[in-house]
């Protein structure tokens, strides 16, 4: 397990590595608290909302929620199994202090209680120990700092409407403050809580007891979700840890999938490339719930088509590729020009411009996701079947349209080979659905098309100078995107275009067997690191080729870059093998259990 190692007398490191944090949340936003015992991001009452803290952000202006013995000590992290309950354990000369940090979640009848909340409960466990407390609350991404006032209940942090309640249990045990240092006795706990006072379900807590309730409800609430978990294969605990950082990851009003808790971690110290990552992209929630249901979870699935069906009912042609959590569709995107950025790697972004992107690719997406469902029990029923028909005649009219691809280049739009893929993966299943349902005529309609399209990819798309698919047409490049044609059905993995392909896209775009996602210019300067999760395509697609042995080794790689607690941002350094870019992803963790299944398939197989 990794160890953090400070001097808490003196100056600790102004930025933690990405690696160092752990992620708490209760499906409607999240927190990360790093080994140092500090909350140095959480953005409340929704992941999408204005940030409370940031100091990942900016060490001076972003604001932290620290928490620490004083003195020299070592530290650890690891969750309480199966769940998203956290325990920071400081490891000093005979003294052993721990915290334990959660956001309340519970279910009652069936419905998701999460009140905009944080707990953490710090126990000396042997020798008594003085801690060191910091509350410095930055209200708006940093900019406004709000006025401290004592109430009967604690301190509370206001900024115009806004306000935190900062409280102690057992009440007074604390001197609460900006900055304080308090005594623990031998196997003494108390409690600092924090609550948005701006939600009407916020309940506070009477004493310590209420406080334990909490923290049950919120373990039974995790392990329950759980224990439906299906999967009993050679990376059991991985992929659990994975599909909690899924669950973590949702917004469970609307079953919304946000791609990464933060905003603006760069994929390349200081460089420009930071995004913000706060919201529903259509194409990551599709995948993800898809990754959920091959676990055994099919309610996720269910809530976000629906949800996502009833927002794109305005016309197929007015549809995006991302929302905010509730369905927001103005995401503008800002500059926040007052923040040093993690590292100094600016800017740091709000809002995503690519919203307005036109990106052919998520319209097979979702006809893939009805699909899936369909074909695990939950049908298609008339009102669907019209959506259904919809997307797959806009696919038919769209098709040989350039667009920003996956990868959402701010360049010029190209015919990018991955999103005509998407486009024959939609019309072959909207024509099963059609087919089943007897509407032949659209069955046979889509059918002339998607061939078309299978044509012109096998075309148009290969480059046989590189011996590969290309990116786009206009190039002989390939693209890691390019590594889901056997994974979605278009070809199989032992198709002789296919296995040249993967092996010239490991050999063009690799370093040390971790792939980078092009190397074509997409109109952004500087550069990035390797894509987790097109490493995990490979290794998917290794095993579906029968290169067991090549296919875990590249795995076990991948898995030993995972940080502590088994968390993975978007990308990472190859050489130094640090994360960089938004955490924790979704997008790494979803590809992460496809991987685990497909090289259990390939091993059952082998043997």
């Amino acid at each position: 397990m990794l160890q953090f190692a400070g001097d808490h007398g003196g100056k600790l490191t102004k930025y933690a590595p990405i690696k160092s944090y752990a992620a708490i949340g209760n499906t409607r936003t999240a927190a990360l608290v790093c080994l140092t015992g500090s909350i140095d991001w959480c953005c409340l009452p929704r992941f999408d909302s204005p940030s409370i803290f940031a100091k990942i952000l900016d060490a001076e202006k972003g604001g932290r929620f620290s928490l620490r013995p004083l003195g020299r000590f070592k530290s650890t992290q690891a969750y309480d199994e199966d769940t998203n309950i956290l325990r920071t354990t400081f490891l000093g000369q005979h003294r052993t202090v721990q915290i334990t940090d959660f956001m309340p979640v519970s279910e009652v009848q069936g419905r998701v209680e999460a009140a905009p909340e944080i707990h953490r409960r710090v126990k000396c466990i042997d020798e008594p120990a003085e801690m060191f407390l910091e509350f410095y609350p930055r209200f708006d991404y940093g900019r406004k700092r709000p006025s401290i006032t004592i109430q009967k209940n604690g301190l509370q942090a206001t900024v115009g409407n806004e306000s935190l309640l900062f409280t102690s249990s057992p009440r007074g045990r604390v001197p609460l403050g900006r900055s304080s240092r308090f005594k623990l006795k031998t196997s003494e706990s108390v409690w600092l809580s924090l609550y948005y006072l701006n939600d009407s379900h916020c309940t506070l807590a009477s004493s310590t007891s209420d406080l334990e309730r909490k923290l049950a409800a919120t373990e039974k609430f995790w392990r329950k979700w759980i224990a439906g978990c299906q999967y009993s294969g050679h990376w059991r605990d991985l992929v659990r840890r994975s599909a909690l950082t899924l669950k973590l990851l949702s917004y469970s009003p609307t079953g919304a999938i946000v791609a990464a808790a933060t905003t603006s971690l760069p994929e390349v110290l200081g460089g420009t490339r930071n995004w913000d990552y706060r919201y529903s992209w259509v194409r990551d929630s599709c995948f993800a719930l898809w990754s959920l249901k091959r676990l055994g979870f099919v309610q996720e699935g269910n809530q976000f088509l629906d949800w996502l069906l009833q927002k794109w009912k305005r016309g197929v042609a007015e549809r995006q590729i991302m929302f905010g959590v509730e369905g927001e569709r103005e995401l503008k995107e800002v500059d926040l020009i007052h923040l040093d950025g993690y590292r100094r790697s600016r800017p740091v972004r709000v809002g995503n411009a690519a919203h307005s992107q036109f990106q052919l690719d998520i319209y097979g997406e979702i006809l893939d996701a009805i699909y899936f469902l369909h074909h695990q029990g939950k049908g298609v029923p008339e009102g669907e079947y019209e959506a259904v028909r919809e997307l797959a005649d806009f696919i038919c009219k769209s098709y040989d349209k350039p667009d920003c691809g996956i990868w959402e280049v701010r360049n010029t739009p190209r015919p990018f080979v991955y999103s005509k893929l998407w486009c024959w993966v939609g019309l072959e299943r909207a024509s099963i659905i059609a087919r089943e349902l007897r509407c032949e005529e659209d069955a046979a309609r889509w059918s002339r098309v998607m061939r078309a399209i299978k044509k012109e990819i096998l075309t148009r798309g290969w480059c046989d100078s590189n011996q590969c698919f290309r990116q786009h047409y206009d190039t002989t490049e390939p693209d890691s995107a390019n590594l889901l044609m056997p994974l979605v059905g278009f070809l199989k993995s032992t198709h002789p275009k296919f296995k040249k392909n993967l092996y010239t896209t490991l050999s063009q775009l690799g370093q040390d067997g971790f792939l980078y996602r092009y190397k074509t210019d997409d109109g952004l300067p500087g550069e990035e690191g390797t894509f987790s999760l097109c490493t995990l395509w490979a290794v998917a697609c290794l095993a579906r080729a029968g290169k067991v042995r090549e296919a875990t080794r590249l795995f076990q790689k991948v898995l030993e870059n995972a940080n502590h607690v088994g968390l993975y941002s978007e990308e990472f350094d190859p050489v130094t093998g640090e994360a960089l870019g938004n955490f924790p992803q979704a997008f790494t963790h979803l590809n992460l259990i496809n991987a685990a299944l497909e090289l259990d398939a390939a091993m059952a197989h082998a043997s």
